[in-house]
């Protein structure tokens, strides 16, 4: 379609009515009649036709033959150039193999007014050779430019309905169109017939406009439930919502079997502080059934004037279904959050929408500048967060890559797929990081868990996700609104597919709420008789008491399990020496490999090598060292201390890849005898080595009891500071 400027849209004064002058229609393009109405066209299209073929010159001028207004001008299936005329009385003119078209949908012609221009050669049903078409009439393909010129009358006369379906239904339909283009031009005469028949019969007067929105909702609703029709105030409001900030109660919904189910509560809203749940089945709203409604009519009644309330009632579970009043209110959507933890960054990304990522950026720098050397790593906090816009995700997902693919989309057809790769830099350089999700991620949230969970450059925790794998592209329809249509499947790296499956986590830490349990009451050394009595003034450096700890503001990493789990783990992983950067370039052989979820082998080239953690072996080994420390000073005999810790220290560092301790030289430790003991009894408790001594010392709380222990009984080398060495013996 050529590029045009604005058409008058405003409709002439001087358009005369079609029905009273249908003798004087003009042909439409200078040249002689190559098929006449109802005959067959010769070569190998078969049936006849139901228009008339004008046989031209190349680059022939095209006109409109009647004053009307340009419904449909663009490309159609095999037809090519499509352009169609409505006339004032329901008559609409068919053109059909032009090479440009020169007019816009919505603008008025007249009769004998240039509307295009015909090819070079070919032409006829489907547009001409130069056109673009390659599934044109062969006949015509090889001779002149033809041009297809049908009439036709529309049983309804409405504007708004012939523009919504001329473009198929005024499709040939006899002669030239294939069996399947039959079946749809039958099927829209149904749905025209159905229309016309509730438009002049139903009970009620409906507008033409509202039973179009409704037929196109109800088809798009109809393929899945993330497909929907957005009238022009739905689309104003998406619009407001993807830059972080709208009205209404503040949760992130869908349809499931005909109620509304939350996929998320949205942090500190109405609703969330009302304690509605991802997963609560909405049910009624204001006491009226949900069911029948589709998801944006229900998303309307659940919106309104600001500080107004609303009573949903809420299934949750096995629970009896009960209600809740929450109150409308503006939602401004903070979609990053973060704060300390001691040494770790805790970072919560509600929403991926226009403020995402410069606010992961932020915070980021903010945990480096405060906690600087010491900073040990970051928990990103996914849980409920419903998704929200795909480049988003990736930027964030990038932000902690240093390469490889962070999610693909493929859709129907093969040039409609894409993918999405990391760049250079990593914003912690390394550090480590566990991935918070529940039920309530989806969408990209689910793209971001998945991508740093196959590059295994995080910990996924918590539950398992949504399992939305699906992506919308939102379509603007011009003042009708938009549509939102489901246009592709999205795949991690290791090319799995989450739809209705979900990201599983790599630990399954399920909510949980630590309390206290009442027992008993026991007896303390404070109720036994002839007991010492306290002290008035604490020793210096002892804790708090118990009552004043109490007093204390809890902390919310302890009210939260998940999150307590998650900085466990990552101060578990902090304690362990990271590698260099110049050994995480390239793995065996040279080249980076990866391995996938299920240990599937290899699966990529460009995905960083997996960087060391403390393996349980090492830890198993640990403990055995120690143990084996214990036996030879139970036992007796000369305990060779330094060897002993210096053959742990090193065999830890081959599995955690530490650089082993420097060589020390070979102490041997005094043997000790107990008096009464002859030299090949077994050595008593003091005859520790020094090492072990101050070992033991170190471990040993400050304010230890140094209270002896009873006649008669040995005291174990962990029993007190007091313990004398190898010197006293």
């Amino acid at each position: 379609v050529a590029s045009l400027p604005a058409a008058p849209l405003a409709k002439p004064g001087s358009v005369r009515p079609f029905p009273s002058v249908r003798d004087s229609l003009r042909l439409p393009v200078a040249g002689s009649l190559a098929v006449g109405f109802g005959e067959r066209p010769s070569g190998d299209i078969d049936g006849r036709a139901r228009g008339i073929y004008m046989e031209t010159r190349p680059g022939a001028q095209v006109v409109a033959p009647y004053d009307g207004q340009v419904a449909f001008a663009g490309r159609f299936r095999r037809y090519g150039l499509l352009l169609i005329i409505e006339h004032d009385g329901r008559y609409h003119s068919l053109l059909s193999g032009l090479e440009r078209i020169d007019a816009v949908v919505g603008q008025w012609v007249l009769a004998g007014e240039p509307v295009g221009v015909m090819g070079q050669r070919g032409g006829g049903l489907g547009g001409d050779t130069d056109g673009g078409n390659t599934d044109g009439g062969s006949a015509a393909g090889r001779g002149a430019p033809r041009l297809y010129y049908e009439l036709r009358l529309m049983r309804f006369a409405k504007t708004a309905v012939a523009a919504a379906i001329c473009a198929v239904v005024l499709l040939p339909a006899g002669a030239q169109a294939q069996e399947s283009d039959e079946e749809i031009f039958r099927q829209l005469k149904v749905f025209a017939d159905v229309f016309e028949r509730v438009r002049a019969e139903y009970v009620e007067e409906v507008g033409d406009e509202q039973l179009i929105e409704a037929a196109i909702q109800g088809m798009l609703s109809d393929l899945d439930p993330h497909s929907s029709y957005l009238d022009a105030d739905s689309f104003k409001d998406m619009q407001v919502q993807t830059r972080g900030e709208f009205g209404g109660l503040g949760i992130e919904v869908t349809m499931e079997n005909g109620v509304v189910k939350v996929v998320s509560p949205i942090d500190d809203t109405p609703a969330f502080r009302a304690g509605i749940e991802a997963g609560d089945l909405i049910t009624h709203i204001d006491g009226e059934p949900i069911v029948g409604l589709d998801l944006s009519e229900a998303v309307d009644l659940m919106r309104g004037p600001v500080g107004t309330s609303i009573s949903v009632t809420v299934r949750r579970g096995d629970e009896e279904p009960f209600d809740v009043t929450i109150e409308r209110d503006i939602i401004t959507v903070q979609s990053v959050r973060s704060r300390v933890e001691g040494d770790i960054g805790y970072l919560r990304v509600t929403a991926f929408n226009e403020q995402t990522m410069p606010g992961v950026e932020e915070a980021v720098a903010g945990f480096k500048e405060e906690l600087g050397d010491a900073f040990g790593g970051i928990v990103l906090d996914l849980r409920n967060n419903p998704g929200g816009l795909l480049d988003q995700a990736v930027s964030v997902s990038d932000a902690f890559l240093e390469r490889g693919e962070i999610v693909s989309t493929r859709g129907r057809y093969e040039e409609d797929s894409s993918r999405y790769n990391a760049r250079a830099g990593d914003l912690l350089e390394g550090l480590p990081m566990v991935v918070l999700i529940n039920g309530g991620s989806a969408s990209a949230s689910e793209i971001v868990a998945g991508a740093l969970q196959d590059h295994r450059r995080a910990i996924v925790m918590g539950t398992k996700s949504f399992g939305k794998g699906s992506v919308q592209t939102v379509m603007p329809l011009g003042s009708a609104g938009a549509m939102r249509l489901t246009t592709a499947r999205y795949y991690t790296p290791s090319g799995r597919s989450i739809q209705a499956k979900g990201i599983d986590p790599d630990i399954i830490v399920e909510r949980a709420r630590l309390e206290a349990i009442e027992g008993p009451e026991r007896r303390s050394e404070a109720d036994l008789r002839g007991r010492l009595e306290a002290e008035e003034a604490p020793l210096e450096g002892e804790a708090p008491d118990a009552e004043g700890a109490a007093e204390e503001p809890q902390d919310e990493a302890l009210v939260d399990y998940q999150l307590a789990r998650a900085l466990d783990l990552l101060r578990g992983l902090s304690d362990v020496p990271r590698r260099s950067k110049t050994d995480d370039k390239a793995g065996p052989g040279g080249t980076d490999r990866m391995i996938g979820p299920a240990g599937d082998g290899p699966i990529g080239s460009a995905a960083p090598p997996r960087r060391r953690r403390r393996s349980p072996a090492g830890r198993l080994l640990l403990a055995a060292w120690l143990l084996l420390i214990g036996l030879l000073l139970a036992g007796g005999g000369y305990v060779f201390w330094p060897e002993i810790a210096t053959t742990a220290e090193r065999q830890i560092a081959a599995l955690t890849g530490a650089p082993p301790p420097p060589q020390a030289p070979v102490e041997v430790a005094e043997r000790s005898v107990v008096p009464g003991q002859g030299a090949g009894s077994d050595a008593g408790p003091d005859a520790a080595s020094d090492d072990a001594s101050d070992d033991a010392s170190d471990d040993a709380p400050e304010d230890a009891s140094e209270e002896a222990p009873a006649a008669g009984t040995d005291r174990g080398p962990a029993e007190g500071p007091d313990r004398p060495g190898p010197a006293e013996s």
